[in-house]
């Protein structure tokens, strides 16, 4: 059995590890943009007692689509007691796209006066002529109940 020079399996490894790992970065509620996509999720405001949504949108950037065969997700944890969240787990399905922008509504209840933060991690995959890029995003945004 050849035994591979170590200085060659370092340079193997550092080119498979991007491929390997899914980059992971955060995106406040202004937005996250790449050349490939950009990211907002409004903040929002609601009454006690009153139903809300909240609007996540990723917009694939010049010469990119979004995947539609990728299983995206985006799990929410958020943090509060101002705002009840009716569902927290969304898949694939709850995204809605025109190939370019795509959105998924996030239904809030204001519960009592106060703040309630929401991180959430999206998961998916935008596409251009030669490949395809997913992402792992962590995204913020405050719920504000009046």
């Amino acid at each position: 059995m050849k035994r591979i020079p170590a200085n060659a399996l370092i340079a193997i490894t550092a080119m498979l590890i991007p491929w390997m790992f899914t980059s992971s970065a955060t995106a406040e509620e202004k937005g996250k943009e790449s050349p490939a996509y950009a990211i907002a999720w409004d903040a929002g405001t609601v009454k006690i007692g009153q139903d809300g949504t909240l609007t996540l949108a990723i917009t694939a950037g010049k010469g990119y689509k979004w995947n539609k065969q990728f299983p995206a997700s985006f799990k929410i944890t958020p943090s509060g007691e101002a705002a009840k969240i009716a569902s927290t787990d969304f898949r694939k399905d709850a995204f809605k796209s025109d190939g370019k922008k795509t959105a998924l509504k996030v239904q809030v209840k204001g519960a009592a006066a106060g703040q309630t933060m929401l991180e959430g991690k999206a998961r998916f995959s935008v596409c251009n002529e030669e490949s395809c890029i997913v992402k792992t995003e962590t995204i913020r945004t405050t719920v504000q109940v009046d």
